[in-house]
């Protein structure tokens, strides 16, 4: 009968054999640290009332965006390092690679909008053109105040960090409150390499 023999690699730190990137540490507790990783999430400094048709979040015509990374009523920390946002609300990723994003944004009114939409949109020659994913639902105040929400979802392959830009709109068929933090938040998260 053959005899099985079973080995241990203890490392710290594992690196590319070219240029000496780190790609995985390990903790004292063996926990795997993917130091090209991307999780960082954001959302609207605050409430803020908009006019009807299609607006930038985090421009001049919208309220800032505001990281999320250690913020006090949510226990989340970003890993790796985040996408950044100019005064016009326009993000820049991090670095190359497939990224999930998840956005959704709530809306209070006390008038009725046929329409209330949000998008996600991917530009990949530094923002002279987007390609956009729109989001809808309707808003009914039923004689009250009504509230709805949307939610969007896309996978974008960031071939060149340098050229590669998103942004998030909204469109609204009259005016309308856009919620804050507790109900709009964005999520930028790489999930893997540049796919090729």
């Amino acid at each position: 009968s053959g005899v099985i023999m079973a080995s241990i690699l203890k490392v710290n730190t594992i690196q590319d054999a070219t240029n000496s990137n780190t790609a995985l540490s390990i903790s004292s507790t063996g926990e795997i640290e993917q130091t090209q990783m991307t999780i960082a999430m954001f959302a609207p400094s605050d409430n803020d009332s908009v006019s009807s048709g299609t607006i930038t979040m985090g421009s001049s015509s919208h309220v800032a965006w505001t990281s999320m990374h250690n913020d006090s009523d949510f226990p989340f920390k970003q890993v790796g390092s985040p996408p950044t946002f100019d005064s016009n609300g326009i993000f820049t990723f991090p670095s190359t690679g497939l990224y999930e994003i998840h956005h959704v944004v709530g809306w209070y009114s006390t008038s009725d909008n046929a329409y209330a939409g949000t998008s996600i949109e991917i530009s990949q020659n530094s923002g002279g053109a987007y390609s956009a994913s729109w989001h809808y639902s309707q808003l009914e105040n039923y004689g009250a105040t009504g509230y709805a929400s949307a939610n969007a979802f896309m996978l974008t392959n960031v071939t060149d960090a340098s050229t590669f830009r998103a942004r998030f709109r909204l469109d609204h068929a009259s005016s309308i409150n856009v919620r804050n933090k507790y109900y709009s938040r964005t999520i930028f998260k790489k999930i893997a390499p540049v796919q090729t």
